[in-house]
């Protein structure tokens, strides 16, 4: 029988944040906060982030109140209300998706006040964000990705004669020209005509500092979560693979989060030998970047040539019940409240 005297574990799902991708984590956010309300073995607190960067613990009456994170060890709390007050949070759940979430930066700010959180530490963070310095790790450790260049724009002012005739040694348009650290195809843009090149690099620093230019896959779009369950041996989980099958040329903005935009096809179609790779990719990806708790593994596959490449490891993937990587994950029998349970079990003594 379950003990009704037993402690709460304290949860606080920190959601919103600066990035371009504020309403998307505000979604993630509110999906497990919905989820959590339902277990009586937590207290939840509603941490939102605006997009000015304030904290604010959400309450019931709909009213909101600015808290700050303590920034140094504290045994007693590690969440301050403005009024003085202070709580000692269990764990964070930080469901932020890009800049100022993804990118180590509060991962950090966790680390520093000795706070257990769900997900990747600081180092692999931002190691993943950065897509151009993710692919050279996996590259350098043998893993398949596609050909790409990166330049700050510094260099860009500095070396632009130089950029081009490397950029025309290596990929051939079609091409895509991206931000590195920016997420849900924010800045993304696909190009067909060479002329057009040194007007959209131009454009695309307006989003980042760093860019990359990278090689047109024309294959099919394959994902993979994986989930981290420190109570097994062994502890990664491959998920069945989903194909993302856009309704327009690629999977932008609109195709990600606009109805019917896209199919998504859980388990896809493809021969086993094929699966096997790509999840063994997955999992290699997972581990090399240093990943934890949860990731989402991004592919294109090349069905005539056999040819599979990784495209990018996404460290805090959306988390609605929609959202591919608890679709993916639910395929391999875990339900969207289990893996909830999982990641906190993870993080809490």
């Amino acid at each position: 029988m379950e003990d009704i005297n037993r402690k709460k574990i304290k949860i606080a799902i920190v959601h919103g944040g600066r990035s371009k991708e504020h309403d998307v984590s505000v979604e993630s956010g509110q999906s497990i906060i919905e989820s959590l309300a339902k277990n009586n073995l937590y207290e939840v607190f509603p941490v939102l982030i605006d997009k000015e960067g304030k904290w604010f613990l959400k309450k019931e009456s709909l009213k909101q109140e600015e808290v700050f994170p303590s920034t140094s060890p504290n045994e007693e709390s590690n969440l301050i209300k403005k009024n003085g007050d202070r709580i000692k949070i269990d764990v964070f759940f930080p469901i932020l998706h890009g800049r100022y979430g993804e990118d180590g930066t509060i991962q950090g700010l966790f680390e520093l006040s000795g706070s257990r959180f769900i997900g990747s530490d600081c180092r692999s963070s931002a190691i993943s964000i950065d897509k151009a310095v993710t692919k050279a790790i996996l590259r350098s450790s043998g893993l398949p990705v596609l050909p790409f260049i990166s330049f700050t724009s510094k260099e860009w002012k500095e070396k632009k004669e130089e950029i081009l005739m490397k950029l025309e040694n290596t990929i051939e348009t079609p091409l895509f020209i991206k931000p590195v650290d920016q997420g849900s195809s924010f800045g993304v843009n696909f190009v067909r005509e060479k002329s057009s090149i040194q007007n959209i690099i131009e454009k695309s620093f307006e989003f980042d500092d760093k860019i990359m230019i990278e090689e047109f896959a024309n294959g099919r779009e394959i994902e993979c979560a994986i989930l981290e369950n420190r109570e097994n041996n062994p502890s990664i989980l491959a998920s069945p693979l989903m194909e993302i099958i856009p309704k327009s040329e690629w999977y932008d903005f609109d195709s990600k989060y606009t109805d019917g935009m896209a199919d998504l096809i859980i388990p896809a179609n493809l021969d086993e030998s094929t699966k096997n790779k790509i999840q063994e990719y997955a999992k290699s990806a997972f581990r090399i970047i240093g990943c934890s708790d949860l990731a989402r593994v991004d592919f294109f596959y090349r069905e005539a040539e056999g040819e599979i490449f990784i495209n990018e490891v996404n460290t805090l993937p959306g988390f609605t019940k929609l959202s591919g990587f608890p679709k993916m994950i639910d395929a391999a029998g875990i339900s969207y409240e289990s893996i909830i349970e999982i990641l906190i079990k993870n993080n809490v003594k």
